[in-house]
């Protein structure tokens, strides 16, 4: 079955409000189900996507190793996150934030 989204997305509709090096942007969003796209009013301002990274649960194999080869297509930044996303030059990136690594959710 494709997946929908209604286990992961709380809120489909509600205020935001985005604070990125001293410019202030908010208004109010909308999630649509079954385009995926996140607007603003009528503005479409995103595309949301989601997907399991495989069929079966990585096996023991994957905790092996010492954990520090070389990863040439990740890089680690330091810096605002909010200016990144919206930087053109990272246009397609994916970015991942510690706290998703630790399983933390607020």
């Amino acid at each position: 079955r494709a997946a929908s989204g209604d286990d992961m997305i709380r809120h489909r509709r509600g205020k935001f409000r985005l604070d990125s090096g001293g410019e202030r942007l908010g208004g109010e969003y909308i999630f649509d189900a079954g385009s995926l796209r996140v607007a603003e009013t009528l503005e479409s301002v995103g595309h949301f996507s989601y997907a399991p990274i495989g069929g079966q649960p990585f096996g023991e194999e994957a905790l092996e190793g010492r954990g520090d080869e070389a990863l040439p297509v990740v890089s680690v930044v330091d810096g605002e996150i909010m200016a990144a996303i919206q930087d053109p030059r990272n246009e397609g990136a994916f970015f991942v934030l510690p706290s998703q690594l630790n399983g933390a959710e607020y």
